[in-house]
């Protein structure tokens, strides 16, 4: 049977919970990493899902002026089809 004297305790202690608050540092760490890595995980998604909106919009206008091209050489050929081939541009 050991006997130990108070001071022995008090090193003990003072050691383990010493060794507590470096486990509590390390892993403080790692929960702040995670904090972190979670909030850009976050914002990525926000800034694809915003980037995917610029593109549907985008795509839209595209498409506009694509159907307004279209719809002014209709008009163009129907035009030069009234004037006759001689006054074409």
């Amino acid at each position: 049977m050991k006997i130990f004297n108070k001071e022995q305790e008090v090193t003990k202690e003072v050691g383990s919970e010493l060794l507590r608050k470096r486990s509590k540092s390390v892993l403080d760490v790692f929960s702040q990493t995670i904090t972190s890595l979670t909030q850009i995980v976050t914002e990525a998604k926000d800034q694809a899902d915003q980037r995917q909106k610029e593109i549907e919009a985008a795509t839209l206008e595209k498409q506009n002026l694509e159907q307004l091209a279209a719809s002014n050489e209709k008009v163009i050929t129907k035009i030069q089809a009234i004037i006759g081939p001689d006054n074409e541009v």
